[in-house]
């Protein structure tokens, strides 16, 4: 009577088990914070609830020891949230004793303390990254440029406004460096952010977004008069000989942005540009004039670093990806209209379900940041379905809205948010 009535009033969770983890006895703690009745427990392996499917290390360890084994893990509750339970375990009279706390704010109060920890330190060492410019030639840095070329590409498409971006680099630097040493190339550096800065608008703005690659982003600014400007530059640089490294060149490639289009299909198209540039002679201007922005390959495998261990949400996103792939593939197959038309309805559908099945996933599991990771999904949505508006009445090209769905549905999100809970389903 004395025992029941200790198990029935203790405010721990206290568990007695034979030495093979098989339940005799659970406190009403068990059903009170992680929903499982006694019923429901005794007979049942304790294993499962400790974290361990392999009951050879945990049972052994408590069985060859003449001391307390002290050890903490993540349980699942029978609603699906998770406690964090620290154990300490005895074999005692020919079985084994339990007894657990609950530990979860602390272990989530130490988490919040080591993120605000590591938010600190990059702060600290991003400080020039803050400011903004370049210290050496005082252009604006990749920090700036990555910063800045969103809200301009908002605003083009806000205003039905065209926008550039043309890129250079110097040709044969590292010859510089080897040839006249590294202060003479900080110099030349220098002079070329001058010669280049001479040579824009009030309104561009310019960039040196690492080691000798510069960015020039022109608002306002068509694919010509980009062009123009760029070869306006390069003559500059050509013509006028360093006082000590002689003669430098540049390479530019140049690119207008459609309507709508994300930035890294963007990217992509004058980085392209501008390697087209250096890979046939240097020393020239080339643009990227096609109709239409290059559209990944379709031979794109899943990439296994991205599972999160979650087996609904993993099997989601590679479904997703599926369908994206198809979809690119009936548009390069010019299949019928009508069928192109179901595919990216089924894409649309597809997001919308899986985007409102994972927020669940995640709330059920107790992750911190469901809300902010909710509005995320709300934005996107947003966006997707205002390009599909505008695809329906061809104000933006199909490929855009392609592009948008892979690389800011899919890869953006899945890279830089989705990744933050990954440890929810792999503690």
């Amino acid at each position: 009577m004395e025992t029941a009535s200790f198990f029935s009033t203790n405010l721990d969770l206290i568990c007695v088990t034979t030495t093979d983890g098989t339940i005799l006895q659970t406190s009403l703690e068990f059903e009170r914070l992680l929903g499982y009745s006694d019923q429901e427990l005794l007979g049942k392996n304790i294993l499962p609830y400790l974290g361990e499917p392999d009951t050879s290390s945990v049972l052994n360890t408590i069985l060859t020891s003449t001391f307390v084994i002290s050890f903490s893990n993540p349980v699942v509750c029978k609603n699906g949230s998770i406690k964090h339970i620290e154990w300490k375990s005895q074999a005692l009279y020919g079985n084994l004793y339990f007894l657990g706390r609950d530990i979860t704010s602390l272990v989530l109060e130490n988490k919040e303390y080591k993120e605000e920890i590591e938010k600190l330190k990059t702060l600290t060492t991003n400080l020039e990254d803050l400011a903004g410019k370049d210290k050496l030639t005082d252009l604006y840095n990749r920090y700036s440029f990555e910063s800045r070329i969103y809200s301009e590409m908002d605003r083009s498409d806000r205003y039905d406004l065209p926008l550039s971006i043309l890129t250079f680099d110097l040709d044969f630097f590292k010859k510089v460096n080897d040839t006249f040493g590294h202060p003479v190339g900080d110099e030349v550096l220098k002079w070329a952010s001058k010669i280049a800065q001479s040579n824009i608008r009030k309104t561009d703005v310019a960039f040196r977004i690492g080691g000798e690659e510069f960015a020039i982003m022109m608002p306002q600014t068509n694919i010509v008069q980009a062009e123009f400007v760029a070869e306006k530059i390069r003559r500059a640089i050509e013509q006028e000989p360093h006082p000590k490294a002689g003669r430098i060149t540049a390479s530019f490639g140049v690119a207008e942005r459609f309507k709508g289009e994300t930035f890294k299909s963007w990217y992509r198209r004058f980085d392209e540009a501008l390697y087209n540039a250096k890979s046939t002679g240097r020393n020239k201007v080339v643009c990227y004039r096609d109709s239409e922005p290059p559209i990944l390959s379709l031979n794109i495998t899943w990439d296994e670093k991205l599972n999160s261990g979650n087996k609904i949400i993993d099997e989601q996103h590679k479904k997703l990806l599926d369908i994206t792939i198809s979809l690119f593939d009936s548009f390069y197959k010019k299949e019928p209209p009508e069928f192109i038309q179901a595919q990216i309805d089924l894409l649309i559908k597809h997001i919308k379900v899986h985007f409102a099945q994972e927020v669940d996933i995640l709330r059920k599991h107790g992750y911190l940041e469901v809300e902010d990771h909710h509005s995320i999904h709300i934005s996107l949505e947003k966006r997707l379905q205002h390009l599909y508006e505008k695809y329906l009445i061809g104000d933006v090209k199909a490929s855009v809205f392609y592009s948008f769905v892979f690389d800011e549905v899919i890869m953006e999100h899945l890279e830089h948010e989705d990744v933050k809970f990954f440890s929810l389903f792999s503690a």
